[in-house]
């Protein structure tokens, strides 16, 4: 994963297949700090990513949590 080798706050990217619901993934992603995940935003990385899979994504829910 190019993200975690290459973004010093990214401490966890992962690309997950769930047992339900075909045609989906899951991408649980952990960042170091409230900066890390905003530099993730405006990586090329993520903008070469997006730009990739285009044509293959319906639909993105984002849900930004806290580790409790």
């Amino acid at each position: 994963m190019q993200t975690l080798a290459s973004e010093e706050g990214c401490l966890r990217f992962e690309v997950c297949d769930p047992l339900e619901g075909e045609d989906r993934v899951f991408l649980y992603e952990m960042y170091a700090g409230e900066a890390a995940p905003e530099a993730h935003k405006a990586s090329p990385i993520l903008a070469r990513t997006r730009e990739r899979y285009a044509d293959v994504i319906e639909s993105r829910d984002i849900h930004v949590c806290k580790v409790l």
